[in-house]
């Protein structure tokens, strides 16, 4: 049986300082993944059905129905709310548990500090080890739930209130810039940002797509008459730089230097959730399946399981769960390589996460019941290790 945790200390440790806050050297510092909001980790998740190592519930602190857990430099798990859980027990080390709760995924730079979105009390930086409140901002005082805060590779922390207007802030809290909203009325509630690797910003939202410097300058705009946005649009930056966003039936990949379309394709009732290294995309299609699509669009494969949020391991398997309470793994070609029945309901379009060791972890914030749980790898079996040794030692020989 899974270990069921309650509250614990920790004793505070030392943090070890960046020169810079660029984003925590971990498996997932983020939401999506990385400063990209990719969605597909460096990592490789697990190719076996391995088995629970913890499950730990928690207590309410309100509902964030679409975020996420990540991950700190020493494998600490961070929970929405906000939870620090020990990696290799689900212990929790220590909470912040505000009544009025996070209204997105933390995220945490290299300097050992995670900031997170309170609603009534706006972005706030704690220490990642001991919990401790550095600072606060009320600039974000109201952001309603979803709204998401992300470290740029250049250290800007970066968020957006309920107005549209996107601001940045310095490690100490002191305000970067803002950049008034000069689109619709607002940005969608789940307003995302992508970062290249110079720090420029691209966002998706209901009246395009637009850029933004490392100072807060817009770059350029692209128009939703000539994009594939929605509301529910993220932009994601791929490994060559180009920019991709869907909506409406329509996905579009755009010149990171002009917003120039590049190339377009119809997908009609699918939702980009992730590309991979390949510039092959994922999304959830009709019914929630899976489907995975090349670069140009053309089809790759489908899996239909009625499957929630996913993400695709640095060999392109993919890793979800589905409305029957079950943790799927999948080839990078369609074909199911395990199945591990959890016997509850993940949340929406919650994507696991995947630890540098190959482990997963599961956030989940459905009917009034928020938890976090923990999947190693199986071990390889005696048989299997002298199998694979006597392997190499004749090719040795030979």
């Amino acid at each position: 049986m899974p270990k069921i945790h309650t509250l614990s200390a920790i004793t505070p440790l030392a943090l070890a300082c960046a020169a810079f806050a660029q984003p925590a050297n971990s498996a997932a510092p983020m939401r999506d993944v990385n400063p990209g909001s990719t969605g597909q980790s460096a990592f490789r998740g697990p190719d076996n059905r391995g088995s629970f190592r913890w499950w730990t519930i928690l207590p309410p602190a309100g509902t964030v129905p679409l975020a996420n857990v990540v991950l700190g430099p020493n494998g600490t798990v961070y929970a929405p709310g906000t939870f620090a859980l020990d990696r290799t027990t689900g212990s929790v080390l220590w909470t912040t548990n505000s009544p009025s709760a996070t209204s997105s995924s933390p995220t945490i730079d290299a300097l050992g500090r995670i900031y997170s979105q309170e609603p009534s009390t706006g972005l706030v930086a704690r220490n990642s080890v001991t919990g401790a409140q550095l600072w606060t901002t009320p600039i974000l005082n109201g952001s309603s739930n979803g709204h998401i805060t992300k470290v740029s590779p250049n250290g800007q922390i970066v968020s957006i209130n309920r107005s549209g207007s996107l601001y940045s802030f310095r490690p100490d809290g002191s305000l970067a810039w803002q950049s008034a909203s000069t689109f619709e009325a607002a940005f969608s509630s789940n307003a995302n940002p992508a970062f290249d690797s110079s720090s420029n910003i691209y966002l998706a939202h209901n009246g395009g797509l637009t850029s933004f410097s490392i100072t807060g300058q817009i770059r350029w705009n692209v128009a939703a008459t000539t994009t594939a946005t929605a509301s529910s649009s993220r932009a994601m930056v791929a490994d060559d730089g180009s920019i991709v966003c869907a909506g409406g039936g329509r996905v579009a990949w755009h010149s990171s230097v002009t917003g120039a379309v590049l190339t377009e394709f119809a997908a009609p009732g699918e939702r980009l959730v992730a590309i991979d290294s390949l510039r092959n995309s994922y999304f959830l299609g009709v019914n929630e399946s899976i489907v995975k699509r090349s670069a140009s669009g053309v089809l790759l494969w489908s899996y239909n399981q009625w499957n929630r949020g996913l993400v695709v391991d640095a060999v392109g398997n993919v890793f979800t769960s589905n409305t029957n309470g079950d943790i799927l793994a999948l080839s990078s070609t369609g074909s199911l390589l395990w199945r591990l029945r959890a016997g509850r309901i993940f949340s929406g379009d919650i994507a696991p996460v995947i630890g540098a060791n190959g482990e997963l972890y599961m956030y989940s914030d459905l009917y009034s019941e928020k938890f976090v749980i923990s999947i190693i790898p199986a071990p390889i079996s005696a048989a299997l290790f002298a199998l694979s040794a006597g392997l190499v030692a004749r090719r040795r020989r030979a």
